[in-house]
C-alpha cells in the first residue's frame, strides 16, 4: 500500500514495551479472577442455599435470612421457604452473571486497551461481591475466608477509581488523584484504628471522609463532562451518569430511607421485601448495561432523553419523600400534641403539601438539567450554526487547534485507541497535535500525506478498539480527506510567513 507504513521513533519503542507488559497483566488478572469468582459463586450455593431456608431467632440475622415474623408472612402469601430461597439466589446468581457477561463483551472488545480490561476488572469483581452472599463461606469453606474479606473492599476501591478516570484512563480533575490516594487509605486506617483499640475515636472522621469520597465519585464524572470532553466522550459519560445516579438514588431511596418510612422493608419474607429486593436487582443490573452501551455501542443509542428524565424524576422523588415524611411525622405530632390522639387530617393536609409543591419543584429541576445537559433549542439552531462558522475561522487561524481537530475526528471515526499529525516545516517533521497518552504500538499505520511528490505531513493511526484492520479503501479515504486540509495549512503558513 503505497504511503501505508509502520514506523517506530526511539520514544515510542520505549514506552511500547510498558503499554504491552501492563495489558499482558490486566488480561491474565481478569482470566485469573474470572475463573477463581465463578468458583466461588458456585461453591457458595449450597451452603448459601441452607442459609436461606433457616429461620434466624437471633437480635441480628443474616442478610436475607427469614425471621419468625417474616416466616408467618411468607405463609400468608403461600410462598415455602425453599421458593423464597431459590428467588433470593436467583436475584444474586442474576446480578453476578449480567455483571461478569458485560466484563466478559469488554474484555474480548477491547482486549489490548488498558483502561478498557481495568473497567472489564472492575465489573467482574463488583458484580460478585456487591452483595454479602459470598460471606457464607466463611463458616464452609475457612481457607477462603481472607479472600471474602479483601476483595469486597477492593470491589469498592476500584469501582470508585473508575468513576475518576473514565472513560480514557486520565484522572480528572486533578485532585482526584489524591482523592483515589484517599480511598486506598481509609481502609488501612481503618485496620490499624482496630489494632490499636482507637476505632471509636476515628470511626466518626473516616465515616466523614467516606462520603465525602462518594460524593466526588459523582461530582468528576459531571466535571469531565462539561470541561474536558470531546462529543464522543460527552455521549459516553451520558450513559454512565444515567447508570450511576440511578443506582447511586436507587440506594439512598430503597436502601436507606424507604424502610424508615416502612418498616416491612426490612423484614425478610415480607412482600415488600420482595419486591425491593428486585428493585435493587434491576438498578444493579442496569449499571454495566449502561457502561457497556457506553464503551461499545454508544453511537447507536441516543440517552439524551432517558438522561433528561432521569435527572429530573428520581430527584423530584426523593425530594417528594423527604417532604412526605417530614410533613407526616411534624403534622402527627402536631395534632398528638394538641388534641391528644392522631387525626385522618394529617394525610389529608400531606397530600395538599405534595400536590402544592410538585410543580415548583419539578420545573426547577427541569431548567437546572436543562441548562446543563440540553442540546440547544430548535429556534437557536441558526445562531449554533453560524457560531459554528466562526469557529472555523478561528480553527483555521490557529493550527495547532486545527490539527487537534483533525485528529479527534479520524479517532472517533474509526474508533481508533489514539493518532498524532506531524507537518513538513523545512527538512523536519513537527508533531503538531497527538492524543493523550498516544504511544506507537505494532499494528498501527502510517500515512505519508504528499502532494504531487511533495511531502507534506505524515499521520500515525492507532489500532481499533475492535482490532479489526484497516481496508485499503479506508486507508485510502482517510488519505484523500485528510490531504487536502494540510494543503491549505501549508498555504496559510506560507501567508503568515509572508
Amino acid at each position: 500500500m503505497q504511503g501505508t507504513e509502520t514506523i517506530s521513533t526511539p520514544l515510542q519503542a520505549k514506552a511500547r514495551p510498558r503499554r504491552r507488559l501492563l495489558t499482558y497483566t490486566l488480561q491474565a488478572l481478569w482470566v485469573i479472577l474470572a475463573v477463581m469468582i465463578v468458583q466461588l459463586l458456585l461453591l457458595s450455593v449450597r451452603p448459601g442455599y441452607a442459609e436461606l431456608i433457616k429461620v434466624c431467632s437471633e437480635p441480628v440475622c443474616p442478610d436475607g435470612q427469614l425471621t419468625p415474623v417474616g416466616l408467618e408472612s411468607l405463609t400468608s402469601l403461600g410462598i415455602s421457604v425453599h421458593v423464597y430461597a431459590v428467588y433470593q439466589l436467583f436475584l444474586i446468581f442474576a446480578v453476578a452473571f449480567i455483571y461478569a457477561g458485560v466484563s466478559l463483551l469488554i474484555f474480548r472488545g477491547l482486549r489490548n486497551d488498558p483502561v478498557g480490561l481495568y473497567i472489564a476488572l472492575v465489573l467482574l469483581i463488583f458484580g460478585a461481591f456487591v452483595s454479602d452472599y459470598v460471606q457464607v463461606l466463611r463458616e464452609v469453606q475457612p481457607w477462603l475466608t481472607g479472600l471474602v474479606d479483601i476483595l469486597p473492599g477492593v470491589s469498592i476501591i476500584s469501582f470508585a477509581i473508575l468513576c475518576y478516570i473514565f472513560p480514557d484512563g486520565r484522572f480528572v480533575p486533578r485532585w482526584t488523584r489524591w482523592a483515589a490516594l484517599a480511598w486506598v487509605l481509609a481502609p488501612i486506617m481503618m485496620i490499624v484504628a482496630v489494632l490499636y483499640d482507637a476505632f471509636d475515636l476515628v470511626s466518626g472522621p473516616i465515616t466523614l471522609i467516606l462520603l465525602i469520597l462518594l460524593t466526588t465519585c459523582i461530582i468528576a464524572p459531571i466535571y469531565r463532562f462539561r470541561k474536558l470532553s470531546s462529543r464522543a466522550q460527552r455521549q459516553q459519560l451520558k450513559w454512565v451518569l444515567f447508570g450511576l445516579i440511578q443506582l447511586a438514588t436507587m440506594m439512598l431511596i430503597v436502601v436507606e430511607l424507604l424502610p424508615r418510612l416502612f418498616p416491612a422493608l426490612d423484614v425478610p419474607g415480607s412482600l415488600p421485601y420482595i419486591a425491593s429486593n428486585f428493585v435493587q436487582a434491576v438498578s444493579l443490573i442496569i449499571f454495566p448495561i449502561s457502561v457497556g452501551i457506553a464503551l461499545l455501542r454508544y453511537r447507536l443509542w441516543n440517552v439524551d432523553r432517558v438522561l433528561n428524565r432521569t435527572l429530573v424524576y428520581i430527584p423530584l422523588t426523593s425530594i417528594l419523600t423527604v417532604i412526605y415524611s417530614t410533613s407526616m411525622a411534624v403534622s402527627q405530632r402536631l395534632f398528638t400534641t394538641t388534641t391528644g390522639e392522631q387525626s385522618q387530617a394529617v394525610a389529608i393536609f400531606t397530600t395538599i403539601v405534595l400536590t402544592t409543591t410538585f410543580s415548583p419543584i419539578k420545573n426547577s429541576l427541569q431548567s437546572t438539567v436543562d441548562k446543563y445537559f440540553k442540546e440547544a433549542p430548535e429556534q437557536l439552531k441558526k445562531l449554533k450554526e453560524l457560531d459554528e462558522q466562526v469557529t472555523q475561522v478561528v480553527l483555521a487561524l490557529d493550527q495547532k487547534s486545527l490539527a487537534q481537530r483533525i485528529v479527534e475526528t479520524i479517532v472517533e471515526a474509526h474508533r481508533a485507541h489514539g493518532a498524532a499529525l506531524y507537518l513538513k516545516e523545512g527538512k523536519k517533521m513537527i508533531l503538531a497535535y497527538a492524543t493523550p497518552d498516544w504511544v506507537w504500538a505494532e499494528g498501527e499505520v502510517s500515512f505519508l500525506l504528499q502532494d504531487e511528490g511533495v511531502t507534506l505531513g505524515r499521520l500515525l493511526l492507532g489500532r481499533r478498539h475492535d482490532r479489526d484492520d484497516y481496508t485499503l479503501e479506508e486507508c485510502d479515504e482517510i488519505r484523500n480527506a485528510t490531504l487536502p486540509i494540510v494543503r491549505n495549512m501549508h498555504k496559510l503558513m506560507a501567508l503568515q510567513d509572508d
